[in-house]
């Protein structure tokens, strides 16, 4: 799954900027910034600001003021005391005092904010969660222990708008209705 997952988000955040760029081809471009994480995980920050830092000239008119969409995949050992806090909520988790897990989560996330300030900002983000049993000889991780999805989305309007509200929400719940029309009221 992780694997899956990882090649989704990068996928997809590709396909989101490119998706802006294209509405608003005479716009400056998204600057992308990749990054490692020394102790490990990897990610790229897409970020549009207009101007573009660093640029005095005058900000061209735009349809976007400020946006970013980031990927992060990270990994690492969560310590007993962070465990201890999770089985609260997963309580399927092994806890030794004295030892960690290894983890692995990765996540996409976006905020985008419109010049008009008609049109509200969004914000999401959703990751993936997994926790493994720490990896024996010849294999590159762990059993997987325990795993989840988490994330959400907002509109933020300056001026409200209520067919803007229904819409997003229409939009979330066609989506939750695809696997479950219980979904959309218990994810609300």
């Amino acid at each position: 799954m992780r694997q899956r997952f990882e090649e989704y988000i990068f996928g997809l955040q590709e396909e989101i900027i490119i998706s802006f760029e294209r509405l608003d081809p005479n716009a400056p471009t998204f600057k992308r910034d990749s990054w490692l994480r020394e102790q490990g995980g990897k990610g790229v920050s897409g970020v549009f600001s207009v101007p573009p830092p660093g640029d005095a000239s005058p900000a061209p008119q735009t349809m976007l003021e400020k946006a970013c969409v980031n990927v992060s995949v990270i990994h690492h050992i969560l310590p007993p005391a962070t465990i201890k806090e999770m089985r609260k909520d997963h309580p399927s988790i092994p806890y030794d005092a004295k030892t960690g897990l290894p983890f692995f989560a990765a996540g996409i996330s976006l905020v985008v904010h419109p010049r008009n300030p008609h049109a509200p900002t969004v914000h999401a983000n959703y990751r993936y969660f997994e926790i493994t049993e720490e990896a024996v000889e010849g294999e590159e991780t762990g059993k997987v222990v325990t795993w989840w999805f988490g994330g959400g989305s907002d509109l933020t309007p300056s001026y409200i708008h209520e067919e803007d509200a229904r819409y997003f929400h229409t939009m979330l719940q066609n989506v939750c209705n695809q696997y479950g029309t219980e979904l959309y009221p218990a994810f609300k």
